[in-house]
């Protein structure tokens, strides 16, 4: 193999396959990149067997083939030559490579292409497109939500529902849900569902995030893959959950069925539970905020035996029953970084049913959680 490419576009790609990198493995072959040259292009592939990514960069092709060079080494070599053009040679029969820039060189021991694992193949049964920025905002805005539990693997990632022209993104852990839904014309035809690992969609947001503007991604369902297709030449592709996802939004009231309804600031209210949450007794990790919701005004305290007692209060315009509720305030603090409009509406029927946090005029996103059960 014989390649000469810009080091800038060979860095750029080096980094994007880089977050497929596997960690802590006990397969050296998993720490790599495939480096595969033909036609006046170089694709550059990684793994960590869950999920998948591959970027294509636009190479001089000398002599075709692949290798498989350590992916840390090359990134950080890669990255410290302040540009220029960049050559990377092989010989067909040594698992080495001769990395030369200007008067450098730099020879990198590497693995047999044979031995990296073959990256999974779409095959079509489920095909939409969607906006990358929509689909960013969608997984960012709910994948908070979702299980850390290793004792249920089924909602420890982000649920997408697709079809119909719209796209819903679901995310739980059991005590809280997120929802993100919006528009995408390119997503019609039947509805699909899946599951997509917490740990894959941190990655995918970033690259997602590198198509400029609102470029669409193409999207394809298998049985047990997911696959993302950028215009840019980046794959992305990760394994899917599996077993049944919860219809937890089944047991979510509509938006009209709670009894009280509270309007306020959502700044005013965040910054209200951040400072009580100081003084809030920590619990095996809880810190409980006591809300009560009266006619003008919404209520914050927080108590330790150790720390002392703290009080705040916020203008609210309350309908319904006056109610006196308690939060974990993790939970509320995290639902409240994803809520968008200045104004929030606080949805509650009673101190034990799941409240619903929604901001004014925003149909796209909503977020349920549970109270605490007052210690006895």
């Amino acid at each position: 193999m014989k390649v000469i490419t810009d080091q800038s576009q060979l860095h750029a790609g080096l980094q994007m396959a880089y977050r497929a990198i596997a960690g802590g493995t006990a397969h050296p072959i998993l720490t790599g990149v495939l480096l595969t040259a033909q036609e006046g292009i170089l694709h550059i592939s990684a793994t960590d067997l869950e999920k998948s990514i591959e970027a294509v960069i636009p190479a001089a092709v000398e002599m075709p083939g692949s290798l498989v060079l350590p992916g840390r080494e090359l990134n950080e070599i890669v990255g410290r030559i302040p540009g220029g053009d960049i050559e990377i040679s092989a010989p067909e029969d040594r698992h080495q490579a001769v990395i030369t820039w200007r008067a450098s060189e730099f020879v990198l021991n590497g693995y047999p292409p044979d031995q990296f694992p073959a990256l999974p193949l779409a095959d079509g049964s489920g095909a939409f497109s969607v906006s990358a920025g929509d689909l960013v905002r969608a997984l960012s805005k709910t994948v908070f939500a979702s299980s850390t539990d290793d004792s249920m693997p089924v909602i420890s990632g982000v649920r997408l529902r697709v079809g119909d022209g719209r796209i819903q993104a679901t995310a739980t852990d059991g005590y809280r849900i997120a929802v993100s839904e919006m528009e995408a014309p390119g997503a019609g035809g039947q509805v699909m569902e899946v599951a997509i690992p917490r740990k894959s969609v941190a990655d995918l947001v970033r690259v997602l995030s590198s198509a400029a503007g609102e470029e669409d991604a193409s999207v394809v369902l298998s049985e047990n893959h997911i696959f993302f297709d950028l215009p840019s030449g980046v794959k992305f592709s990760t394994v899917l959950l599996e077993g049944q996802y919860p219809d937890v939004l089944s047991m979510v009231p509509a938006p009209g069925d709670y009894r009280t309804r509270a309007h306020f600031d959502r700044a005013e209210f965040a910054g209200a539970c951040s400072r009580t949450a100081l003084l809030a007794e920590d619990h095996r990790g809880a810190r409980p905020l006591r809300l009560h919701l009266k006619e003008d005004r919404l209520i914050i305290r927080a108590s330790s035996a150790e720390l002392g007692e703290a009080y705040d209060e916020i203008e609210a315009r309350v309908d319904g029953p006056t109610l006196d509720i308690l939060f974990q305030a993790k939970y509320l603090i995290e639902g409240l970084r994803n809520i968008g409009p200045e104004r929030l509406i606080f949805s509650l029927d009673d101190d034990e049913g799941a409240a619903r946090m929604q901001g004014e005029d925003d149909s796209e996103f909503y977020y349920v959680v549970l109270p605490m059960k007052p210690r006895e």
